[in-house]
């Protein structure tokens, strides 16, 4: 193993080589029970919580039409006023909205609040997610990459660092080293190759340049889902997870670069890509949203934005997961082997937000000299 000059305690000491399979098991445990109370707490709360009920004395149906916390009604055809939703909550207001079913005005909207037993249970679900995911991230916190280098990136919080550890612990319990290409397959990164003539999957595995075997026409890459009729050789919610966190990660990095503060790198990299992506959506849209090319220019330009945002955010975790596993080879002094280098993707060093890096000595997994680079890059593209 690599020793370097940084003084730790054996509380806080990275793990060694030999240590990782117990701890994989771990992660496997506090990562699957943290992501089930919090589910299952999300699941009451939505079920049980603070709510507006419409109720229609016609024909008997009754409508969820607000969460008391939620941005917006469930319905977004009610169009409840929010002097309403205040009003409801003294009394029940009655006839001024009509039923989406029958379209009878006999209608009351109804504050129901959520009863104390399930506000207890509700707790206890939260404070048992909380519980996994600290212990989790007690485990994370003593590995190579997150020492050297995730702790200094602006915007990636607990939940990044976990899923990161989770992936890169169980992929190594499978493969007894560390491997770029099949963490981004346990996290359902790798794009399966979809025939838009046929309508079907090809391959578990797309390549650039691929034909269909059965009609000849190119194939396109799409992320694996249930829709596709296969098996997923991935847990759906641990993908799902990732991506809202790296989305998360985006936003606020963002929100930095447009205050001029020095972090963003990551996403200053990625949106180099922007013009490239739009032009692949264009191409690929009409085959993925049938009906697509009848949408009016707004309604084509909103569903573009969107896919090229989700395209981004899948960018973001497999670059994530490479420099995670590669601090990780690194650290260990296992191979490794960089994954194929793509059009446009220029980012392959580890970087770190300036403002939060602490310089110490021997720290070789970052490329200050990138960061600078593209942090450069993109406050000239803010300014």
């Amino acid at each position: 193993m690599r020793q370097f000059p940084v003084l730790m305690s054996k509380e806080n000491e990275i793990p060694t080589l030999s240590k990782l399979p117990e701890l994989a098991e771990k992660m496997d445990m506090y990562v699957r029970n943290w992501l089930h109370y919090e589910a299952e707490a999300l699941r009451l709360h939505n079920k049980f919580g603070d709510k507006y009920i419409l109720k229609c004395m016609s024909c008997g149906m009754t409508i969820n039409a607000k969460m008391v916390d939620a941005k917006e009604t469930v319905k977004k055809r009610l169009k409840i006023a929010k002097e309403d939703l205040e009003k409801a909550r003294e009394k029940p207001v009655i006839g001024k909205y009509k039923c989406p079913k029958c379209g009878s005005t006999a209608t009351a909207l109804v504050f129901v609040p959520k009863d104390e037993t399930v506000d207890q249970i509700l707790q206890l679900y939260i404070s048992q997610s909380e519980k996994y995911k600290k212990l989790a991230f007690e485990i994370v916190k003593k590995l190579p990459f997150y020492k050297f280098w995730l702790r200094y990136v602006h915007g990636a919080g607990e939940s990044i660092a976990i899923l990161l550890g989770f992936i890169v612990l169980r992929s190594f319990l499978r493969h007894n080293k560390f491997v770029t290409q099949a963490m981004w397959r346990m996290a359902g990164l790798v794009p399966w190759a979809y025939c838009p003539n046929c309508k079907t999957i090809v391959e578990k595995k797309w390549e650039k340049g691929m034909k269909c075997p059965k009609c000849g026409a190119e194939l396109i890459s799409v992320l694996p889902t249930k829709r596709f009729g296969i098996k997923l050789d991935f847990n759906p919610t641990i993908r799902a997870r990732l991506l809202v966190s790296v989305e998360t990660m985006l936003q606020q990095q963002k929100k930095c670069l447009q205050k001029n503060g020095n972090c963003g790198v990551y996403y200053a990299a990625i949106q180099t890509q922007y013009a490239s992506l739009v032009e692949k959506g264009k191409r690929k849209l009409k085959y993925l949203y049938p009906g697509f090319e009848k949408l009016s220019e707004e309604k084509q330009q909103k569903i573009l934005e969107s896919w090229v945002f989700k395209s981004l955010r899948v960018i973001l975790a497999k670059i994530l997961i490479e420099h995670a596993s590669r601090i990780m080879a690194m650290y260990y002094d296992l191979p490794y082997t960089m994954p194929i280098r793509r059009d446009n993707h220029e980012i392959y060093n580890p970087l770190v937000d300036l403002n939060k890096y602490i310089e110490t000595s021997g720290n070789k997994f970052i490329d200050l000299e990138q960061s600078k680079l593209y942090l450069s890059r993109m406050k000239a593209y803010v300014s």
